[in-house]
């Protein structure tokens, strides 16, 4: 029994809880998930608010990036060893900027973003697929 939520939200047989992910992950059994697709807060933070000027510009989102500081630090490792503990299978996107955390394994997807643009954090990004 999850509890500490703020919203929870039912569809089909899964339940979606709104809440601090590492405290919902405490409170969940080994394996309890089959699977957990993720996409955790790169640690970016200003690099993305910084996205060219102009006629150059990554985003014309790029003003709202400044006013956020939702990417300024990535989740600690505990974050990495809770999901790992609670699901059989993870997908995790961004999986370049979490290496130090992740085990070793062949299974890494790589997204082409297919965009010619200098101001581009990155052009590829690497996606932790183990299975």
């Amino acid at each position: 029994m999850i509890t500490g939520y703020k919203e929870k939200h039912s569809i089909g047989n899964s339940t979606v809880y709104l809440m601090d992910c590492i405290e919902g992950m405490k409170q969940m059994e080994y394996d309890a998930n089959v699977l957990a697709v993720v996409d955790p807060p790169y640690g970016l933070g200003s690099k993305l608010a910084h996205a060219g000027n102009g006629k150059n510009a990554q985003s014309k989102f790029s003003e709202d990036f400044k006013l956020k500081n939702w990417d300024n630090e990535q989740p600690p490792y505990k974050y990495f060893l809770e999901l790992f503990r609670v699901t059989k299978n993870q997908v995790i996107w961004g999986g370049n900027y979490f290496i130090d955390h992740l085990y070793s394994t062949r299974g890494f997807i790589v997204w082409d973003k297919m965009v010619i643009n200098r101001y581009l954090v990155h052009k590829r990004e690497l996606v932790l697929c183990p299975f």
